[in-house]
């Protein structure tokens, strides 16, 4: 294409035609054989480059559109045959614009739609069947569900209500470790042996929940040693008469039944057993809620240990026997064991 390979621009101080002796070759003037291709002295340019730079700029029709026209949506398939491609163009042109749809509203199927602010297409349409059939439609409640609404209202409005709901504590009661437990103070069950409340309480139960030889070695007079959940469930009198014996509803004037539970301190095994007997209570009488055999449930503050302290004279023996004693470190162990088996098999249904 090039005849001659461009040349380094000449020396300034150099002159045409005049020669260097022992510079090599004699330089000359370069020149092209096109004198249109050249641009200045000393430059070759390719040959023919007037004739590429000044012809007719040639437009392929087939490669014209129309400027204001936009490329169609076509969907992307793997025909791409001229049929395919037609029917790609179809389906693109049923497409929507989002906004646009969303500016006509919604689509006219000839149902009514919901006018009220709280109205749902749904509840329309329920409206409306009720409205051909002559009725009113309204969501059924049971008695059952009225009860236990105005139960649940009951025990939010007022925590000093018994299990029930029904009527508030008869003894004078304090927290304690558990929330959910209904604490009373050694001063309270000394009263409670000794008749103070034989207007109020009808009956009283007080459920010694420790080992049998701590119980052996000391406890209240009159108390009963039921340690595992087998022993409360057959030991208590309404649990055992269950199927022949409904709760009975109790009033401000209703004398009271209730059970005191206890422990060394009060801490693990009486509150653990109180527990089960509410939770089991509960699904016995599931069908009756919020009814209980035994509502009124405490919890001994402090346990035996600090109850033989101040009142002595009311336990039977009046001895105190902790659970850690060494002496009887093999029933401590016999009857921890018995504890922990009995309470995993047995389970709080009937």
């Amino acid at each position: 294409m090039y005849r001659n390979l461009p040349q380094p621009l000449a020396d300034p101080d150099h002159q045409p035609g005049s020669t260097e002796s022992g510079s090599g070759p004699a330089s000359s003037t370069i020149t092209s054989n096109d004198s249109s291709s050249s641009l200045g002295s000393g430059v070759l340019l390719p040959s023919g480059l007037s004739t590429t730079t000044s012809g007719t700029i040639r437009m392929n029709p087939s490669c014209t559109r129309n400027v204001g026209t936009k490329r169609p949506k076509v969907r992307r398939c793997l025909d791409f045959s001229p049929d395919a491609m037609n029917v790609a163009q179809d389906r693109s042109k049923s497409v929507t614009n989002p906004a646009k749809r969303f500016a006509q509203g919604p689509p006219d199927t000839g149902r009514a739609r919901p006018t009220g602010p709280n109205q749902t297409p749904c509840s329309s349409r329920t409206a409306e069947t009720a409205h051909k059939h002559g009725k009113i439609m309204k969501h059924s409640t049971t008695t059952s569900d009225k009860q236990i609404r105005s139960a649940v209202s009951r025990s939010s409005a007022d925590p000093n209500l018994i299990g029930d709901y029904s009527v508030p504590y008869i003894l004078p009661w304090m927290n304690g470790k558990h929330e959910d437990l209904r604490y009373i103070s050694g001063e309270t069950v000394a009263l409670l042996l000794k008749g103070e409340f034989r207007q109020q309480v009808a009956s009283y139960e007080i459920i010694d929940c420790r080992y049998p030889y701590e119980f052996e070695g000391g406890h209240i007079r009159g108390a009963r040693n039921l340690y595992t959940r087998l022993q409360l469930r057959e030991g208590l009198v309404l649990i055992k008469r269950h199927a022949e014996q409904r709760p009975t509803t109790i009033t401000t004037a209703t004398r009271r039944n209730i059970l005191v539970f206890h422990c060394e301190y009060s801490m693990v095994r009486g509150p653990s057993l109180l527990h089960f007997l509410r939770n089991y209570d509960r699904n016995l009488n599931k069908d009756r809620y919020p009814a209980l055999h035994y509502p009124e449930v405490y919890l001994l503050q402090g346990g035996y240990q600090q109850f033989f302290k101040s009142y002595p004279t009311l336990c039977d023996p009046m001895a105190y026997r902790p659970m850690r004693e060494k002496a009887y470190n093999d029933e401590f162990l016999y009857y921890k064991e018995k504890f922990r088996r009995e309470n995993i098999t047995t389970q709080v249904t009937r």
